[in-house]
């Protein structure tokens, strides 16, 4: 027999791969974009120091825009005074935003040298964003500083708003928007960044603190102002996530590169030269203090703190990786102990003859789709018990070619409904007592009754009960594995669990990035969660009997191309029609039957195959050459779909004119009614 491979398993094996995928790429896979339209392809900049202390700034951002964004704010503070700051500082110490000639940003600024845009290989000319509404020219983009008015006419400024912190504001002329290569480069100074203590020059500033994405990658280049002693320039750097290298070039020259920074995160740097460096510092960027000593001591225990966390950070990482492996292990070994199908004795393809005909064909269906009762089953149950003689059919003044014949359904000459099993005896009770006058019930009275709510959902309700005392009787038989035997199972998930607590922890302690470790614990803890949750497996003797069922399936789908195969009568053909009515494929069935029928013009009567004397649902279906195939069964078989379709529609339209009634009651429902108002958020 075949073991078992439905969509849960692909759908399981499906997402243990991308899991394994994520966790072997993941150490050059960036996601910073996975879930935003934005993306920082890289950014560069250049720090050039000057003999009074100032930095001009020449930094250039690479966008990929994938949404339509139009505007981009370029929020630069300025702040120094930090008194969370171990190192001697002053407060008289400060510095302030200025452009590439040290005019301080306004409305005068130059603004063509201050930023320019490229997208898509396309350069813009930077105009005054003043002139958005008079300038209507594809070729510009608008600039504002602080304080000015953006194209909406809102003030520019950093958000939330800081008095140490200005902000450069550039936007798209009007229908245009950013693109997939959009490079921003901006040219600005620092006035006062560098403080000159007296054993030692430092700069110790914060080139951005928060983003739109995470950098992908990126490189600084600083230049000292002078030829400095090479044993008094020293730097350190802190925000790449992953690798970040620093090189002292020269004497003059330092490189910084680094390889994703996280949106949240701030790229900060600390350049220490020697003081003769900077012989016209402002009296206010001075302070008398030596620091050197205490800068490298607190450096050294940031390095060490630095490396703790790298560390740490790779463990994590790697051991997502350990996670998914060992989990996959896990998984196929909860798969060989508890879903595995046994391997039945029975391998044969064909089973011609019913392999169990004490088992009702919705305790079958039990059996063969999981402890699944459908709605074929219930069909296919009527049809058994017309078969049986428990009820009978009469075709209540219908002909042969009435295309909704209405039949009558009424209690048969088998009485002694003791030998009938508890959701055969439910479906007649349901049938003639419950929808019919209790000694019949018709086709059009079964199909009327949930035309009310009421009757609706009493239609249901009957519907589930007969299905639960059908999955009882199912149970009887020893079918269907104790589900209580997988209780181990579950034991295995407090692996991703404490994976994730422990990464939670580490982030919480050492601000690591525990993205990848947060998705993949939460991913398999939640899978490995319903894959054992919704393990279903058949005992030995289940397995056994599966096997017999599916080769009489196969029969049953492949009759009509049995050459050898010598047809039995329609009394034979009525008992196996129940079970193909439960197995789906009564309709192929009746097909086949059609073809492998004798012609009356070439056949007696005597061939008594197919005199259906003693036949119930199938009376009439062979009568001449030309006849309406499975007249009786056909309608039956959809009876019941028909009048739960009733059923479903009645409900929902009680429950729609119940949402939409006047008055002050009424509940929710979907859709729009098209009202005032509203907000959400918002993206530039």
């Amino acid at each position: 027999m075949k073991t078992k491979f439905n969509l849960r398993k692909i759908f399981i094996f499906a997402l243990y791969l991308i899991i394994f995928i994520i966790s072997t790429y993941a150490e050059n896979a960036d996601c910073s974009s996975c879930f935003n339209d934005i993306a920082i392809d890289n950014y560069e900049a250049t720090l050039t120091l000057t003999d009074s202390g100032d930095m001009i700034v020449q930094e250039k951002y690479t966008y990929d825009y994938s949404g339509e964004y139009s505007a981009k704010y370029r929020d630069i503070g300025v702040m120094k005074y930090n008194s969370q700051n171990p190192i001697t500082q002053s407060r008289n110490d400060t510095a302030y935003l200025a452009d590439i000639h040290g005019y301080k940003l306004n409305e005068s600024v130059d603004i063509s040298s201050l930023v320019t845009v490229s997208v898509d290989g396309k350069t813009y000319t930077s105009v005054r964003v003043k002139d958005y509404y008079t300038n209507n020219n594809d070729n510009y983009v608008y600039v504002g500083v602080t304080g000015e008015r953006d194209e909406l006419g809102d003030v520019i400024g950093c958000d939330p708003y800081s008095s140490s912190c200005e902000s450069i504001f550039v936007c798209m002329n009007r229908g245009n928007y950013f693109g997939n290569e959009t490079i921003f480069t901006y040219n600005y100074m620092i006035k006062g960044a560098v403080t000159k203590y007296t054993d030692i020059a430092s700069l110790n500033w914060k080139l951005f603190e928060y983003n739109e994405s995470d950098i992908k990658k990126g490189k600084v280049i600083i230049n000292l102002p002078n030829s400095s002693k090479l044993e008094d320039v020293r730097c350190w750097a802190r925000g790449a996530e992953r690798e970040g290298s620093i090189e002292i070039v020269d004497n003059k020259t330092i490189s910084i590169e680094f390889k994703k920074i996280r949106d949240d995160m701030a790229l900060e740097l600390r350049v220490l030269s020697g003081t003769y460096n900077y012989p016209n510092v402002v009296s206010n960027n001075k302070v008398n203090a030596n620091v050197l000593e205490d800068i490298l001591k607190f450096e050294e225990l940031q390095a060490k703190e630095d490396n703790m966390r790298i560390t740490l950070s790779q463990i994590i990482h790697y051991g997502s990786f350990v996670l998914a492996v060992a989990m996959a292990f896990i998984f196929v070994h909860i798969y060989k102990k508890y879903d595995k199908e046994y391997t039945p004795e029975f391998t044969a393809e064909y089973l011609r003859e019913l392999p169990d005909e004490n088992l009702t064909p919705a305790e079958m269906s039990y059996l063969y789709y999981f402890g699944t009762i459908n709605d074929e089953d219930c069909t296919a149950t009527l049809l058994d018990l017309v078969r049986k003689k428990y009820l009978e059919l009469d075709e209540n003044g219908s002909g042969i070619n009435d295309d909704n014949p209405n039949f009558r359904i009424s209690l048969g000459i088998n009485t002694n409904q003791a030998l009938l099993k508890s959701h055969e005896r439910y479906l007649i009770n349901w049938f003639i007592n419950e929808i019919g006058n209790g000694t019949s019930v018709t086709i059009e009275e079964i199909e009327g009754y949930p035309k009310t709510e009421t009757r609706a959902k009493k239609f249901m309700e009957c519907s589930a009960t007969f299905a639960k005392l059908a999955k009882n009787e199912g149970k009887k038989h020893g079918f269907i594995e104790d589900v209580s035997k997988k209780g181990g199972a579950f034991a295995f998930v407090i692996i991703p669990v404490v994976y994730l607590i422990i990464s939670l922890l580490l982030k919480s302690t050492y601000n690591l990035d525990i993205t990848l470790a947060l998705v993949l614990s939460f991913v398999l803890a939640i899978s490995y969660l319903i894959y054992v949750g919704t393990i279903k497996k058949r005992t030995k003797f289940g397995a056994e009997e599966f096997a017999k069922w599916k080769a009489f399936k196969n029969f049953l789908t492949d009759f009509g191309q049995m050459e050898d195969y010598p047809m039995p009568g329609l009394i034979i053909w009525e008992k196996y029609l129940v079970y193909a009515t439960s197995f789906k494929i009564a309709d192929k069935v009746m097909a086949q039957l059609k073809v492998k029928l004798p012609n009356t013009d070439e056949e007696t009567t005597e061939n008594t195959w197919y005199d259906d004397r003693d036949t119930t649902y199938l009376r009439g279906y062979y009568r001449r050459r030309y006849y309406r195939t499975s007249f009786y069964y056909g309608r039956l078989n959809r009876t019941y779909s028909n009048a739960k379709q009733v059923g479903y529609k009645t409900i929902a339209a009680a429950e729609a004119k119940r949402s939409s009634g006047s008055g002050r009651g009424g509940g929710f429902s979907g859709g729009s009614s098209f009202g005032g108002g509203g907000g959400g958020g918002r993206s530039r």
